[in-house]
């Protein structure tokens, strides 16, 4: 009896390890996707603690967004090569770099330096280009911003909370290391203007 017990109860500790694997070590989920926290230190090129974080959390907001982008793009005719993706990297760089007339690789190079001081690695660039080119794929489908506010979205609130008004992360929201979620569809916490 005693060795049924035993074997009910190492049963049941095994399977609350299990359940708590798919969110260990998560930064998010966003549509498809497992963000892991290791995953952020990519992009990373500084060893101040509080440049770091804001690293970590500008490189999670970009992945969120990444995958919300391209789970929309899927459902509105495909998502696009990246032969076709970067046909609209010229459009995605930051004003700051249009206004300088640069343009290219040579945008690329200037943006990674303008980041460095900030302690961003050069690994950032290709990652806001693609989240930006992707955003303006769907501006030119037509997709409503609303449609956003039914794609799965959890985020550990360690990194802050998500704003769906901004389609960012609040870190002011900070809280403890557990995983909540974004609003279900149809929940009343997603207005977007599209």
């Amino acid at each position: 009896m005693k060795l049924r017990v035993m074997a009910a109860l190492a049963l049941v500790g095994v399977l609350l390890l299990c359940g708590c694997n798919e969110k260990s070590g998560a930064a998010a989920f966003a549509a498809d996707d497992r963000i892991s926290v290791d995953s952020l230190n990519q992009y990373v090129a500084t060893s101040d603690a509080d440049k770091a974080a804001t690293v970590r959390s500008e490189a999670l907001q970009y992945l969120i967004r990444t995958s919300l982008f391209e789970e929309l793009l899927r459902r509105h005719g495909g998502v696009p090569s990246d032969t076709e993706l970067s046909k609209l990297h010229d459009q995605a760089l930051p004003d700051a770099l249009k206004n300088a007339n640069l343009t290219g690789s040579a945008a690329d190079r200037a943006f990674a330096t303008a980041l460095a001081p900030n302690g961003f690695a050069p690994s950032f660039v290709p990652l806001y280009l693609r989240s930006q080119e992707m955003a303006l794929e769907l501006g030119t489908r037509k997709v409503k911003s609303e449609e956003l506010c039914g794609l799965r979205l959890s985020l550990n609130p360690r990194f802050g909370a998500w704003d769906w008004s901004t389609i960012g992360i609040k870190t002011d929201q900070a809280q403890s290391d557990f995983l909540v979620s974004g609003p279900a569809v149809g929940s009343t916490e997603c207005h977007l203007s599209g």
